[in-house]
């Protein structure tokens, strides 16, 4: 059983407001930002499809997150990177003329500036998602069977120490069989040397449990590892059935889940808690300090705002950008002045702004707090 890495509780009180600067550098694209020993990395889907590729920069690094550098060193046109036990660790993928992802190299890197090729890892399938410690790597892979209008994919979890030589992993038979276009395909991510596993069950199954129950996709799961070989699952309640993936955002106290298809309403979101490291979640239909807003005809509730988080501060930002709030275990809030604009619209990794270690970046702006 894991141990808990949450031992406190409080309200937010160390800033009091953010002073706006230029960022220097203005990142659009995001869908990556990745917190190492070495500072961030932030990674960008490509956005030239020329035949060949001709790979935009896609990869940047920063040493204190605001002020960025765009590299150059990986040939792949797209990049999903990850902590390794060397360093940085990135698998590529390249872009094919008629807009098929194919699977490029594994990468290494100690800096996060020079690169060494390393060759194609050998994990079956495409990569879905990866996430790594100092103790190793863990990989989501799709791998497609069947053809033509019988084809499908299915998922795997694999385990690596260096990025090209991997292992299938057993977690759970769920995740392992849940089908492309029926739920959530698993993903992972990684927080304090932990990790966390998210997807759907499989397709067609129901829960009987205290998770929940839904007629519309599978169940989702979440399980819990420290070295990515060994797991436990968690457990608690939230009214999800992922169509998309979940993600979670850490504080320092606790964690909070955002998950999709929220009462199996398309379009919908809900958020779950977590004050015990991940291991028993707990429903919060009030959206933190935001509040639910609804959408239209055939939706359901979402948050009124983003959260965001840096592993010690949750910030939460009203639609509007008018009212803000910080927290360190996501169910207690206090409110801190926002002149920074609305962050709804922009996207850094899910969240619509990036909440760094002394301030926050939304768009080209840096909001240091004080």
């Amino acid at each position: 059983m894991m141990a808990s890495g949450f031992t406190t509780a409080g309200i937010a009180n160390g800033w009091s407001r953010f002073s706006w600067t230029p960022a220097g550098t203005t990142l659009r694209g995001i869908d990556q930002v990745l917190q190492w020993s070495g500072g961030y990395v932030a990674t960008a889907p490509p956005r030239n499809f020329s035949t060949p590729p001709n790979p935009s920069p896609g990869l940047w690094i920063s040493a204190d997150g605001k002020t960025w550098t765009a590299v150059r060193a990986i040939s792949d046109d797209a990049v999903s990177i990850s902590v390794a036990p060397a360093g940085l660790v990135a698998i590529g993928g390249n872009t094919t003329a008629a807009g098929d992802q194919m699977l490029g190299s594994a990468w290494s890197s100690s800096d996060g500036r020079n690169w060494t090729n390393l060759g194609q890892p050998d994990f079956p399938g495409s990569l879905v998602s990866i996430a790594g410690t100092s103790a190793g790597i863990v990989a989501t892979v799709e791998i497609w069977q069947g053809t033509g209008k019988f084809q499908h994919g299915s998922f795997q979890i694999e385990f690596s120490t260096d990025g090209l030589h991997w292992t299938a992993e057993n977690v759970s038979p769920g995740l392992a069989s849940a089908q492309d276009g029926y739920g959530e395909p698993p993903h992972v991510q990684t927080n304090a040397g932990r990790f966390y596993l998210m997807g759907s069950a499989g397709p067609g199954t129901t829960s009987t449990g205290t998770r929940f129950a839904s007629s519309v996709s599978p169940p989702d799961e979440m399980w819990l590892s420290g070295d990515g070989k060994t797991w436990t699952k968690s457990a608690g309640g939230y009214s999800a059935s992922g169509l998309d993936a979940d993600y979670i955002d850490f504080g320092r106290d606790g964690m909070i889940l955002h998950t999709n298809a929220y009462g199996a309403a398309p379009g919908a979101t809900g958020i779950a808690y977590s004050s015990d490291g991940g291991q028993t979640w707990h429903e919060d239909t009030n959206y933190g300090p935001l509040g639910p807003t609804t959408c239209q005809v055939l939706c359901g509730n979402n948050e009124d705002g983003v959260i965001g988080a840096n592993g010690i501060y949750f910030v939460a930002v009203k639609n509007g950008g008018k009212q803000a709030w910080l927290s360190y275990d996501g169910r207690h809030w206090s409110s801190i002045a926002w002149t920074g604009g609305d962050p709804t619209g922009t996207s850094y990794g899910g969240n619509g702004f990036l909440v760094m270690p002394r301030g926050v970046l939304l768009a080209g702006s840096y909001g240091a707090a004080s």
